[in-house]
């Protein structure tokens, strides 16, 4: 592919910051006396195919006020809801696709996103400050006043704020990372002992299920007994069947357990499907086959597992189709049920497994070269 030249950083960032100078003037002449709180960067998305230039919203004081008076502090930080907000300009979305035709060129789905990462979302939170001061200083806003990346997992607000800012804005996220924190400071059983308790979802949980699951990940094989402990135990829950399967490490323990409870007909389907697809992902396929004849079509589907979306979460992953087209030789009859899975989204494709995938296109079986 012929190099392409990505516009510089300084170029997007200066375009980000007239962007929200832009809107702001725009709003500042229909709306003169509002009480303007925040200027907010949103809808970043990035699908591999299009990457998008975010909007921006306008946030009011007067917006958040219900009919009875009283302040919803639910709307302050969801700018979709803030009732002024404008899309970028076709200039913009320029920038944004010479990033992306930049990205296409480095080869792999890794270098793409760490493009799209460092050569575009990083730069958001320079500009929100930058964006910030210029607005206080042409009177557009007074000096309480801040720009904001909300991007979807908010991990472009902290690097955009001060710590004063931080802290008064959005306490729940400095509360989360002091949480978060005191977990990584205990000593490694403990540790994973306190996450795997997180697994189970907690309403205002301030170290969400989803943060548990992603630092037992990082936990590693050192996990791994701990989360089989729990599957044996009262703790028969997809999520610790499925770390089992992302962390990637076939210990004969966790094998047992997740095929007694594939075989356990008092179990529910999910913990049963999800168990056979950690098996399936843990190249223990044989498992699944041995009871072909007793399993019904929607755990023989889970089959498909290693080369669907949430196979992504795999740590240390090769993609192999060979075990696959084996089971299509050896079994036909399950093509359908496969095939009917493999209809999710599939798994992305990973620097390294590149050659697999071109091998895959030869395969002698149709669903295998069109996956």
């Amino acid at each position: 592919m012929a190099k392409v030249k990505p516009p510089s950083k300084r170029e997007i960032k200066d375009a980000a910051v007239a962007q929200v100078l832009r809107v702001l003037r725009e709003f500042r002449a229909k709306q003169p006396d509002a009480d303007v709180y925040a200027a907010a960067y949103y809808m970043f998305y990035c699908d591999g195919s299009w990457m998008s230039w975010p909007m921006v919203a306008i946030g009011t004081q007067e917006n958040l006020l219900r009919d009875d008076g009283t302040v919803d502090e639910g709307l302050r930080w969801s700018p979709a809801d803030w009732g002024y907000d404008v899309e970028a300009e076709d200039t913009d979305y320029a920038l944004a696709k010479r990033v992306h035709d930049y990205a296409l060129t480095l080869g792999g789905e890794d270098a793409y996103d760490d493009a799209y990462e460092r050569r575009f979302l990083r730069i958001f939170p320079k500009a929100a400050k930058a964006a910030t001061k210029q607005a206080i200083a042409e009177g557009l806003a007074d000096e309480d006043f801040i720009v904001v990346p909300l991007d979807e997992a908010m991990e472009l607000v902290r690097p955009a704020l001060t710590e004063e800012q931080l802290r008064r804005h959005f306490p729940e996220l400095v509360a989360a990372e002091l949480a978060r924190q005191s977990i990584l400071d205990l000593p490694q059983p403990e540790r994973i002992t306190t996450l795997i308790g997180l697994l189970d979802y907690q309403p205002g949980a301030l170290v969400t299920w989803e943060d548990a699951s992603a630092m037992l990940r990082d936990e590693g094989v050192a996990a791994v007994p701990q989360l089989v402990a729990a599957l044996r135990g009262e703790l028969v829950d997809v999520g610790v069947i499925s770390l089992l399967a992302d962390i990637n490490h076939a210990d004969p323990e966790a094998i047992s357990a997740l095929e007694a409870v594939m075989l356990d007909e008092n179990q529910g389907e999910p913990e049963r499907c999800w168990s056979a697809s950690a098996l399936a992902r843990l190249g223990r396929q044989d498992l699944i086959l041995a009871q072909i004849e007793a399993l019904p079509d929607w755990i023989l589907a889970s089959l498909a597992a290693p080369y669907c979306s949430f196979a992504d979460r795999t740590r240390d992953r090769n993609l192999d189709y060979r075990p696959l087209e084996q089971i299509l030789s050896d079994h036909p009859r399950l093509k359908p049920v496969i095939k009917e899975r493999l209809h999710s989204p599939p798994c992305s494709l990973r620097d390294h497994e590149v050659p697999e995938a071109e091998r895959a296109t030869r395969s002698e079986f149709s669903l295998v070269r069109k996956h």
